[in-house]
């Protein structure tokens, strides 16, 4: 994706907090628009933090990758805790659509990400760009969430998301 803004005019319009993960205005450049107050809103589909710079809406998380390191990110940013509205640098990574997707908290009927029940008992299945393994069956739903952990650790690696 190609992005309009650059690193330089978003410095110049916004200061960016790395403990916070917040962003002020430099000054107020219109109406509604406030330095003492953290600048934009929640997506309220999504989660995220939503600033509009230039007319333009752009998610914090992205914006907060552009101010600190100089350049858009290639592909998406993870929010390491799964908080989308935790922009602090130190909770954002670039990833790819892939990674991305193995740290979301995804829960089946089960309530156990990765695990669902057949008529032959509980069954667990991972997946990684796009190609599905198959993990087996399992007579106890704990024994299907202690091989899906283990494999999700092997295949996914840091972006894993562990079923506690």
């Amino acid at each position: 994706m190609i992005e309009d803004l650059t690193a330089e005019r978003l410095r110049k319009k916004l200061k960016y907090d790395l403990d916070t993960g917040h962003f002020y205005w430099r000054r107020k450049w219109a109406s509604g628009c406030r330095t003492d107050k953290p600048a934009g809103g929640p997506d309220c589909n999504k989660g995220y933090h939503v600033i509009k710079v230039d007319g333009r809406r752009y998610y914090a998380h992205r914006l907060a990758w552009l101010y600190t390191f100089g350049s858009w990110p290639l592909h998406y940013i993870d929010h390491i805790n799964q908080d989308r509205s935790d922009n602090r640098i130190a909770n954002l990574r670039p990833a790819t659509e892939s990674e991305n997707s193995c740290n979301r908290i995804g829960m089946s009927a089960s309530g156990v990400k990765g695990v669902y029940w057949t008529d032959e008992g509980w069954a667990t299945m991972i997946q990684k760009d796009g190609k599905r393994t198959w993990l087996g069956k399992f007579q106890s739903l704990e024994q299907a969430r202690i091989t899906y952990n283990a494999a999700a650790a092997l295949l996914h690696g840091d972006f894993a998301k562990p079923n506690d």
